[in-house]
């Protein structure tokens, strides 16, 4: 074991319905479609929350401004049980969408107003909506005071970014090996208990590598469903007893990857 503790995120994208709309705007007036999204924070976040509470361990949740807005009582709830609640976009629509930096800064100042507003704290997190930055996000994201991107896929672990004008950003890698969407909602067929065994596999594997972490993403209305979350509670047991590892807000990790 390199790293000693090895850190573990768990984190979770509450997109609840502004997912839908965000991938298509007449998903709005689909009654079955928005209650796909629903089911993350009506249904699947309280059990999501008993989960976390069941290991005592603390977790991060990117919320787009929109659910915080429109679900502000669970993502009050996360955030009192000790949980990090991050930026996740307003309308949950990708950075490199907008024709500009400045309908782009708005968006994100939406975002942080939003969530200030359910939980009495400002984000410090950005996750953006499908991963998909433009050319201006990291020196917006340093402009409003952000601590950490969590987007980019080229490291096994935290660095950090040197930005114009000496500003620093930490960056917290993702993987799509590593998100639950593209097994269940891509690939459907994929069995819960295959996807434990792939993520089981990467956390023994990248335990062996230096300065690397385990940063897992995760989706309420996805992981949520009750076989999947019987999954979860299993792989998060098995990183307890692994004996050398580290559960952490993506927060925590951030600030340890700064010192």
């Amino acid at each position: 074991m390199i790293n000693d503790p090895f850190p573990v995120c768990l984190t979770f994208d509450v997109d609840a319905e502004a997912g839908v709309i965000g991938r298509d705007p007449s998903n709005a007036e689909h009654p079955v479609a928005l209650s796909m999204g629903r089911y993350g924070p009506k249904t699947a976040l309280p059990l999501v929350l008993d989960l976390l509470d069941k290991h005592e361990a603390k977790a991060t949740f990117f919320v787009p401004g929109w659910t915080a807005d429109n679900h502000s009582g669970i993502i009050a709830e996360c955030a009192k049980r000790g949980h990090e609640v991050a930026h996740h976009g307003y309308h949950h629509v990708p950075p490199a969408s907008f024709p500009n930096a400045e309908g782009e800064r708005e968006e994100l100042e939406r975002g942080i107003e939003a969530i200030q507003k359910a939980t009495g704290a400002r984000p410090v997190g950005y996750r953006s909506p499908a991963w998909d930055l433009s050319s201006h996000t990291l020196g917006l994201l340093s402009g409003l005071d952000f601590a950490y991107s969590s987007n980019l896929m080229d490291a096994d672990g935290p660095y950090v970014h040197q930005l114009d004008g000496g500003t620093s950003l930490v960056e917290l890698p993702v993987s799509w090996t590593l998100d639950d969407f593209p097994f269940f909602m891509a690939r459907p067929e994929r069995s819960a208990s295959e996807v434990e065994e792939i993520w089981r596999d990467e956390f023994d594997a990248l335990r062996e590598r230096e300065d690397a972490a385990l940063i897992l993403t995760m989706h309420p209305q996805i992981i949520g469903r009750p076989g999947r979350l019987a999954m979860l509670d299993r792989l998060i047991a098995y990183i307890r007893h692994s004996g050398d590892a580290e559960l952490l807000r993506c927060d925590e990790l951030a600030s340890q990857t700064r010192t």
